[in-house]
């Protein structure tokens, strides 16, 4: 028995990536859609073009059905900004009441630079505005914890 060989390029449609591509309510949204304050005020550099479309992905897909957007991958290359995203994504989740975030990474390595990207102001790439995290008013902290339950009330 022979197995019919499917090649990648015919799959691509399936990918959610190109689902939302297509659809002309994610170009609408797109187009009019402009990133919150409360996100771009509290990040230490400007998103980048294709940073920002990564972004809206995301907030078309939990605005849309939140279900939909409750596991991040961002399939960008190395060096993309990816973690970057992640802040922006981060702070929107926390202004829609989410307050605690899981992280998972295969290195030790990532795990430290990562960790200084969200909590160390004094870190060359930390990713929050040095001057502190405000949302609605309030400061917002930045914690890491070992376990959920140890998360500080009103902080990430």
């Amino acid at each position: 028995m022979t197995k019919n060989k499917i090649k990648v390029s015919e799959t691509l449609n399936d990918f959610l990536f190109n689902q939302i591509e297509n659809d002309s309510k994610f170009i609408e949204f797109v187009e009019n859609y402009e990133i919150p304050d409360y996100i771009t005020s509290n990040i230490s550099r400007t998103l980048r073009p294709y940073q920002e479309l990564a972004l809206k992905h995301f907030i078309y897909l939990f605005e849309k059905d939140p279900s939909l957007a409750k596991h991040l991958l961002f399939n960008m290359a190395t060096g993309t900004g990816k973690t970057l995203v992640m802040a922006c994504c981060v702070l929107y989740l926390f202004e829609k009441g989410y307050r605690n975030f899981l992280f998972l990474v295969h290195q030790v390595q990532i795990e430290t630079q990562a960790k200084e990207n969200f909590t160390n102001y004094k870190f060359e790439k930390y990713y929050f505005n040095p001057k502190g995290i405000r949302i609605n008013g309030k400061r917002v902290k930045v914690c890491v914890v070992d376990d959920p339950n140890d998360g500080q009330r009103g902080a990430i």
